[in-house]
């Protein structure tokens, strides 16, 4: 799930901003792990789903991809489909800033 040439707190400074441009007030320290991203993740599609979508949104993950890959998962592993997508667009623009800014 973590490339492990991207340190987690690196992503995780990626992904909060994104949370903070859009209101929901969240610290680095809510995130010591994979696992802390999945269980709040949760929580959002319970209580707030729209705002879970806005942030996909935001990051600019493919609603296509998230269609297809959840329709090919079991209904208790969208909070894990969902950490994931938002890990890996962070991974890749964590990258893209580098390879760009040499």
């Amino acid at each position: 799930m973590i490339s492990t040439a991207t340190p987690w707190e690196t992503i995780v400074l990626d992904f909060t901003k994104d949370m903070n441009l859009l209101g929901w007030n969240v610290n680095m320290d809510m995130f010591p792990n994979p696992q802390s991203l999945e269980s709040f993740v949760a929580g959002v599609y319970v209580q707030n789903r729209p705002m879970l979508v806005e942030l996909l949104y935001r990051m600019n993950i493919s609603e296509n991809d998230m269609g297809q890959a959840l329709a090919n998962i079991q209904p208790n592993e969208f909070s894990s489909l969902y950490s994931k997508k938002i890990v890996e667009r962070s991974i890749q623009r964590i990258e893209w800033r580098k390879r760009f800014s040499d």
